[in-house]
């Protein structure tokens, strides 16, 4: 988005196409949930907005269950103790690295989606270089087999490989969201903040937002 500005009735907010120009959209509401982005969303109709996203990279390694003796584990979540990682805009819980099996879908006959024998190891999270920071090599296989070996002292750096790379949108300064209307911009909520645990509680949020919505 390009711009924003109250006007009666609402807002106009300015997208830019890929090109370059420049289209003028009419508002009743608008629901900032831009996630990496919605502070400098915020920012469009309330440039002294201090919420700030602090964005934190996570990477996750992969092993193949029961490729050899030992190995044969996680048909369900398995979770660690809650770690806490340091960002540049303060320190934050997150739920460690942890063994997530993988789902194979229902083929083309239909049928139930299976569990492959695919294994998840992640995310290993850290400070992220931007909110972009999806490229570079992924950390050390070592690492994430040292993060599991409390629990998981079977596997091996060897086992693993490289899998996924995200940002999570975590918000300077609070371990929870925020979710409010701008105080000068009623018809304005920002949804900030809003990361991993946000995908879990999405059809809660929506019912809060439309709350506020309605009221």
């Amino acid at each position: 988005m390009a711009g924003a500005r109250a006007a009666r009735g609402g807002f106009v907010l300015e997208a830019r196409r890929a090109g370059g120009e420049v289209e003028s959209l009419a508002a009743g509401w608008v629901v900032n949930c831009a996630g990496l982005w919605a502070d400098d969303v915020a920012r469009l109709i309330d440039p002294a907005c201090r919420e700030r996203i602090d964005p934190m990279r996570g990477e996750a390694a992969w092993f193949r269950r029961g490729a050899r003796p030992g190995l044969d584990v996680a048909r369900m979540n398995v979770y660690p103790t809650p770690r806490r990682v340091r960002l540049p805009g303060g320190e934050y819980w997150t739920v460690g690295v942890h063994l997530t099996p993988t789902l194979l879908p229902a083929g083309p006959e239909g049928g139930a989606a299976r569990l492959s024998d695919v294994v998840s190891v992640g995310p290993l999270n850290f400070a992220a270089r931007g909110k972009g920071d999806l490229a570079g090599e992924h950390r050390p296989m070592e690492e994430f087999r040292a993060q599991v070996a409390g629990y998981f002292p079977q596997l091996r750096a060897a086992d693993l490989r490289p899998y996924q790379v995200g940002v999570q949108a975590r918000l300077a300064g609070r371990q929870d969201w925020h979710v409010a209307a701008d105080p000068n911009h009623r018809r304005w909520i920002n949804l900030l903040g809003i990361d991993s645990p946000g995908l879990t509680s999405c059809l809660a949020l929506a019912e809060h937002v439309g709350g506020m919505l309605a009221a």
